[in-house]
C-alpha cells in the first residue's frame, strides 16, 4: 500500500464559510502561511470549486494550487489562508507602532501630553500599514517605535525623543 503526492504545485483544500462563498471565484489569488515558515507567504491561485456547501458545515470547499519548487509546503499540513473577497475601510497604525508581548498586540495614543497603552487585535498589512480593528479616531496620535520601558500614563514629549519618530506619531489613519 502506498500513498502518491504531488508536491509541486501542492493542492490545498481550503473550507469558505457560508456568508463568502458569493465572493470566491475560480482564478482567484490567495495567500498561504503555514507555521513552518512564519514569515513567509506562499501564494495559490482557486483552481476549483465544490458545487455544493456541506450541509453539516455550510461550507464550501475550494481547491487551490500553489508553486512548491523548494517543497516548504507539504501534505497535512495546516495552513491559515488569506482571501480577499472585498475591502473595508478600517482605522490603520503604521506598523512600526504595534508591539507584540506574546499574543498580546499594543499600540501607544498620545492623550494630553501622555503615552495611553490600548490593546488591539490587528488585521491585514499593506504598504507599511496594518488594520487596526479597534475604533480609531482620525485625530488621535500614534506612537511610532515607541521605545523599551514605556507604560500607561507616561509623559510624552512631541518631538524629543531620542528614539527619530517615536514621539511625533502620525495620526492614525
Amino acid at each position: 500500500m502506498a500513498s502518491i503526492y504531488a508536491l509541486d504545485p501542492v493542492r490545498v483544500t481550503v473550507s469558505i464559510p457560508e456568508p463568502a462563498v458569493g465572493k470566491v471565484k475560480e482564478g482567484q489569488s490567495l495567500q498561504l502561511h503555514v507555521a513552518s515558515a512564519p514569515d513567509r507567504a506562499f501564494p495559490a491561485k482557486v483552481v476549483y470549486l465544490s458545487p455544493n456547501l456541506r450541509p453539516s458545515t455550510r461550507d464550501l470547499l475550494v481547491e487551490a494550487k500553489a508553486p512548491n519548487a523548494d517543497g516548504a509546503l507539504r501534505p497535512g499540513m495546516f495552513a491559515t489562508v488569506e482571501l480577499t473577497v472585498g475591502q473595508e475601510q478600517l482605522p490603520s497604525v503604521p506598523e512600526d507602532a504595534v508591539t507584540t508581548e506574546g499574543t498580546v498586540k499594543k499600540i501607544y495614543l498620545v492623550k494630553e501630553g501622555r503615552a495611553f497603552e490600548l490593546v488591539v487585535r490587528t488585521g491585514v498589512k499593506e504598504n507599511g500599514w496594518v488594520a487596526v480593528l479597534e475604533p480609531l479616531d482620525g485625530k488621535t496620535q500614534v506612537i511610532r517605535r515607541p521605545p523599551p520601558g514605556l507604560r500607561d500614563g507616561a509623559a510624552v514629549v512631541l518631538g524629543a525623543s531620542p528614539n527619530p519618530g517615536a514621539a511625533g506619531a502620525r495620526p492614525a489613519r
